[in-house]
C-alpha cells in the first residue's frame, strides 16, 4: 500500500471513528468504563483538591424530607390497601404563594411528585397556582401519568437510565424519545435555545450537541451542614414556615425565614425536594439527591457541557487518525512506540525487548483512557473507552487478515 493511499484510507478511519465515538457518547446508558474511570479519577482529585460547593450564593435548596402525610393508597386492582407518605401539599401551597407573590426568584425546580394515583384536599388551590407561575418545572415520569392535565406545561421528564452492567447513575438523557427533559425545559426557557435533532446528530444553536451526558456534580449536597457548619439547605416547615412540632412533652417553633429574611430567595434558583431521604439515586459518586440530579443536568446544560468542544473533536481526529494509520501499516502501538524510542526495530536485541514490555502496556485501551482522562480533566467532556478500543481492534485483525491473504495469493502465483 503506498503512503498517499494509507493517508487517504487513516484519514476515512478516522472520521468513521469519530462519528461513531459521538454516537456512542450520545447514548443514555453507560455502555463502557469511562464512569469507572470517573470515579477513580474524582477520588484521586479529592485527594489533593477537596470539592467546594460553589453555588450557595445563587441556589436556594428546600428540602422537603421532613414534611410527609398519609394518604390512601389502592393495590394494582384499585382496591385501597392502607396508607403511603407524600410531601405535604398544604406547606407547598403556602411556600409557593409567598414566593409567587415576591416574585424575586430565578427559577423553581420543584422536584415533588405530582402522579395521578396520589391526592389530597389542597390539590385544586396548588395546581391552579402551579399552571399560573412563571418560570417554574416539576417531574413527571416516562410512564406515570400526572394528576392534572394543567400541569403537563410546567413539566419536563425526571427519567435516567442504568443498564445491567452499570447499575449506578453515569448519565443524563436530556431528550427521551422525542420527549424533552426538566433540565432542557428550564434551559430552553431561560435562554431561549434549544437542542434540535437531525437523525443521528443534534444541534444547539452552530454547536454540535450531545442528547446525554455524564455528569460532574458541581452542586453536591452529602449533608446538611458544611464542615464550617453553614446550611446546605433549609428544611421546608422547620426552617422557612416556622412549623411547631411536639417533641415529647415540649412544642418546637420552627423559624420561620421565608417571612423574615429579604434577601432569601431573592434572585436564586430555588429547589424543592427531597435532599435527606427518600430520593437517593446511586452514582459514580456515591448517592446523590434526585433533585440535585436534575439541578446538575440544567447546570452542564448552562455550563454547555452538552456541546461538543470543537478542540475536543481535533484531538481525537489526531488521535484516531495515527492509530489508523498504525493499523493499515500493521503496526500496534507499542510496536510503533518501541520503534521510535530505539530508532529501529532491528536494534540492539536486549534494549528492544526492555522498552517492548515498557511499550505493551499502551494497547489501543491504555491509549483511549489516556486520551478520556484528558479530555475530561483539561476540557470537561468525556468520551467512550472500552467499545472504541474493541472496535480497533476488530479492525486491526481484519486488516493483518486482508494482508495474509494477499500474501497467499501472491505466492500462490
Amino acid at each position: 500500500m503506498s503512503k498517499k493511499l494509507r493517508v487517504i484510507l487513516a484519514s476515512c478511519m478516522a472520521v468513521g471513528m469519530l462519528l461513531f465515538s459521538y454516537w456512542v457518547t450520545s447514548q443514555r446508558y453507560a455502555v463502557s468504563g469511562e464512569t469507572t474511570l470517573l470515579r477513580k479519577i474524582e477520588l484521586v482529585r479529592g485527594w489533593f483538591k477537596p470539592h467546594v460547593n460553589p453555588m450557595s450564593d445563587s441556589v436556594l435548596l428546600v428540602n422537603v424530607s421532613y414534611d410527609p402525610v398519609l394518604f390512601v393508597t389502592d393495590d394494582s386492582y384499585g382496591i385501597p390497601a392502607g396508607y403511603d407518605k407524600m410531601t405535604d401539599r398544604q406547606k407547598l401551597l403556602q411556600l409557593l404563594t409567598e414566593l409567587d407573590r415576591k416574585k424575586d426568584y430565578k427559577y423553581i425546580l420543584l422536584d415533588v411528585e405530582f402522579a395521578d394515583d396520589i391526592h389530597s384536599e389542597t390539590d385544586s388551590a396548588l395546581f391552579t397556582l402551579i399552571s399560573s407561575m412563571d418560570k417554574i418545572v416539576i417531574p413527571r415520569d416516562y410512564e406515570r401519568r400526572l394528576a392534572d392535565e394543567s400541569l403537563y406545561d410546567k413539566a419536563g421528564l425526571a427519567n435516567y437510565f442504568t443498564n445491567f452492567k452499570f447499575v449506578s447513575f453515569a448519565k443524563f438523557p436530556y431528550i427521551v424519545d422525542g420527549q424533552e427533559s426538566l433540565p432542557l425545559k428550564m434551559y430552553q426557557e431561560l435562554t431561549g435555545r434549544h437542542i434540535n435533532q437531525h437523525g443521528l446528530f443534534s444541534t444547539d444553536g452552530f454547536w454540535l450537541a450531545r442528547e446525554s451526558v455524564v455528569l460532574p456534580f458541581e452542586l453536591r449536597c452529602d449533608s446538611a451542614y458544611t464542615q464550617e457548619g453553614e446550611k446546605v439547605w433549609y428544611n421546608l416547615g422547620m426552617d422557612l414556615l416556622g412549623s411547631n412540632y411536639v417533641y415529647g412533652n415540649d412544642t418546637i417553633q420552627g423559624t420561620d425565614e421565608l417571612y423574615t429574611n429579604p434577601g432569601l430567595t431573592k434572585w436564586k434558583y430555588i429547589v424543592i425536594g427531597a435532599f435527606s431521604s427518600g430520593d437517593s439515586h446511586y452514582s459514580y459518586l456515591e448517592n446523590q439527591p434526585g433533585p440535585a440530579i436534575l439541578f446538575n443536568a440544567f447546570l452542564s446544560l448552562m455550563n454547555g457541557r452538552h456541546q461538543v468542544s470543537y478542540g475536543v473533536m481535533l484531538l481525537l481526529a489526531i488521535s484516531f487518525f495515527i492509530l489508523s494509520y498504525l493499523i493499515l501499516g500493521q503496526q500496534t502501538i507499542d510496536e510503533a512506540i518501541a520503534e521510535r524510542i530505539t530508532g529501529s526495530t532491528k536494534t540492539g536485541k536486549a534494549v528492544q525487548k526492555v522498552f517492548g514490555v515498557l511499550a505493551s502496556w499502551i494497547g489501543y485501551s491504555m491509549f483511549l483512557t489516556l486520551l478520556c482522562i484528558i479530555t475530561y480533566l483539561w476540557m470537561g467532556e468525556v468520551y467512550d473507552i472500552f467499545i472504541t478500543a474493541t472496535l480497533f481492534q476488530i479492525i486491526s485483525i481484519l486488516v493483518n487478515w486482508i494482508y495474509k491473504l494477499k500474501n497467499k495469493a501472491k505466492h500462490a502465483k
